[in-house]
């Protein structure tokens, strides 16, 4: 089934030609949320959300009416993906160019992988800063460090356990398998944040071995 979401302002001209749109491409069910004082509280989309099933296709004028950040963006997709439902994005040239719902969830996953991407670069941003104030702690003989909480030489065994689940899941990811950073830490049953450091600190062994 195909369905609409769209979020708008009710006065805004853009919005009221939007809406239109949606309805004329032949969405069987409709969402509208509207601005409450200028803010989204997401009624309808959690709702959406709770109830659209594998099969289903959600139609949206533009990928920002779904969320404002990749994070959140991620999550919501994911979501969507994880149900078997795709995505139909209109302003997006590909989409105009799918050929059946195949198409579409492939076009779905990559739009998701993007998102993650974009997650991942300003996970490195904020990395990289992160390691410049450490090293400028360290040069004032103010860093403690931090201890590290999933490792394979940590004394809690749950945890030790995460970390070897997650680091078989990275090494299938890095032999091309496709499994997304938000699968893994979906299986691990942690934050996408911890993946990422896990990565992180991974990749940092692997050079300082080969120095």
């Amino acid at each position: 089934m195909r369905i609409g979401y769209l979020r708008t302002d009710a006065a805004v001209e853009k919005g009221i030609q939007q809406n239109k749109l949606l309805k004329k491409i032949g969405a069987k069910q409709f969402y509208l949320e509207a601005a409450i004082v200028g803010k989204f509280e997401k009624k309808y989309l959690q709702q959406l959300l709770l109830e659209i099933k594998e099969g289903d296709e959600l139609v949206i004028a533009s990928l920002e009416h779904l969320g404002q950040t990749p994070r959140e963006l991620v999550k919501i997709i994911q979501g969507i993906y994880e149900k078997g439902a795709t995505l139909d994005i209109l302003d997006l040239p590909a989409f105009k160019q799918a050929k059946g719902s195949a198409q579409k969830r492939v076009f779905t996953k990559l739009v998701l992988e993007m998102q993650e991407y974009l997650v991942a670069q300003e996970q490195k941003m904020l990395e990289t800063k992160r390691q410049a104030g450490i090293e400028l702690a360290k040069k004032h003989g103010i860093y403690k460090g931090k201890q590290v909480e999933y490792a394979a030489n940590v004394h809690n065994q749950q945890k030790r356990l995460v970390f070897e689940l997650i680091q078989r899941l990275l090494a299938k990811k890095a032999r091309g398998e496709r499994i997304s950073i938000s699968e893994i830490a979906r299986k691990a049953g942690v934050t996408r944040q911890t993946v990422y450091n896990i990565k992180r600190d991974l990749t940092a062994s692997i050079k300082n071995k080969r120095r």
